[in-house]
């Protein structure tokens, strides 16, 4: 899944994650399902926090994170 805050909505990414080999073999394998891509509304960076804080990190400890393990964000 592909999260981006953006007007518009990218388009030909999975098949350009294609043209790599180890993401079409992995994709050809079925260890990869097709890219998902959300579009972002309102305020996410606000959102993340919020539910950062509400699962108990201090404000201070959270960071940015390219891949969150946890769902319900």
């Amino acid at each position: 899944m592909l999260y981006i805050k953006s007007k518009y909505m990218p388009e030909g990414v999975d098949e350009a994650l294609r043209s790599n080999f180890h993401y079409d073999y992995c994709r050809k394998l079925g260890q990869l399902k097709p890219l998902k891509i959300f579009k972002l509304r309102g305020d996410p960076e606000r959102e993340y926090i919020n539910a950062c804080i509400a699962n108990g990190q201090r404000l201070g400890d959270i960071k940015p994170a390219l891949l969150y393990p946890y769902s319900g964000l």
